[in-house]
């Protein structure tokens, strides 16, 4: 169906209902009966059902002047100086990458765990998982234009104590898109760019010590995010420079199909329900792209449906960063789909939507 419904923030499909706009916080987290939200370098929380938000961190996530970069939305988007992941681990406590370091911050507002500095800001939005053992891994992602080795980290405390899990060496691969938990294997899933055999997707059976490749070598095997199902495994392709397609590979054949082809580069992904959603990014205005970052939906039928669309913003796209949609963390099921807004023509920071059947 054609996007036809407009306002002044975004144009959805006619068969998208919009439920819920968000200005101030970007919303992360979606867990049992809370949502977090981030605004700057603080952390806030409410009931599934609350309006009002609760500042669940002291001032401690950032130095004086990170925190005074932070206070401003254009300062924070030029100088990087914001939460970048927010994970809700089962004792309640909050793990979040943060300025190159993590921290884990108690349910008071008390940190038990900060690291040491890590090379990049932290891991892009599904590069961080928890296993259901609550084991917690991510790999490292930072421009890397001179090809050092690469480290996926893992800890079994929580985060009090991180140890590297695998190191890919110097020349290989640029940095680590993907690592997220299979729930119908227990694997570790893994995708890495940017260019040639640098980019790859594979699975790890042994808590990322050793990967098997279900293909590797060309942008069709370049993701920033996974879907699964009990019986495929689905992403589409980052390739700013070019062409972009969705791809489902097979489990019990192994092989490999070509099912859509959005409008840009597809960042990230998230189920919901029957349908199987991607978003798409404004780089630089290369390849195919047109100004608009998109939320695509995939249905049962493999039809693909373009549900919403907003405008890069009119600020530099290398400076102050890339056009795109953004899907929080679901640990649980919910009624309708937040998306958080980065570098894109919204008044607000995050929106709830329902995609309603026919």
């Amino acid at each position: 169906m054609a996007i036809r419904n407009r306002d002044k923030s975004v144009e959805h499909n006619s068969r998208v209902s919009i439920l819920e706009q968000e200005e101030e916080n970007s919303i992360r987290a979606i867990t049992e009966g809370q949502i977090l939200a981030c605004d700057g370098l603080d952390i806030y929380y409410r009931g599934i059902e609350d309006s009002e938000w609760k500042k669940w961190n002291e001032d401690n996530l950032g130095s004086l002047s990170e925190r005074l970069y932070s206070s401003s939305n254009l300062i924070s988007r030029l100088t990087r100086t914001d939460i970048s992941q927010v994970i809700q681990l089962d004792d309640g406590s909050v793990l979040v990458f943060v300025n190159y370091r993590s921290v884990v911050v108690g349910e008071p507002g008390d940190i038990i765990h900060q690291s040491e500095g890590r090379r990049g800001r932290g891991p892009l939005n599904q590069g961080v998982d928890v296993g259901e053992d609550g084991r917690i891994f991510y790999g490292e992602y930072w421009r890397n234009s001179d090809r050092n080795s690469v480290r996926i980290y893992g800890s079994s405390d929580k985060g009090a104590i991180w140890e590297v899990l695998k190191e890919f060496p110097s020349g290989s691969i640029r940095h680590v898109h993907v690592l997220q938990y299979d729930p119908y294997t227990g694997n570790t899933w893994l995708a890495t760019g940017d260019e040639g055999d640098e980019c790859r997707i594979g699975y790890s059976e042994d808590f990322c010590n050793t990967f098997t490749y279900i293909g590797r070598g060309s942008q069709k095997w370049r993701t920033a995010g996974l879907i699964f199902t009990s019986d495929w495994v689905y992403w589409g392709t980052d390739n700013p420079m070019g062409e972009n397609h969705i791809y489902r590979w097979n489990r019990e054949s192994g092989e490999t199909d070509k099912v859509a082809d959005p409008i840009g580069p597809v960042y990230y992904t998230h189920k919901a329900g029957d349908w199987l959603l991607f978003s798409t990014a404004v780089e630089k205005g290369e390849g195919e792209q047109d100004g608009y970052a998109r939320v695509y939906g995939l249905d049962k039928g493999l039809e693909l449906h373009e549900l919403l669309r907003a405008k890069k913003d009119r600020w530099h796209p290398v400076l102050f960063g890339y056009g795109l949609f953004e899907f929080p963390r679901y640990e649980v099921e919910s009624e309708g789909v937040w998306v958080v807004a980065r570098g894109l023509e919204t008044p607000w920071k995050s929106m709830k939507f329902r995609i309603e059947e026919n």
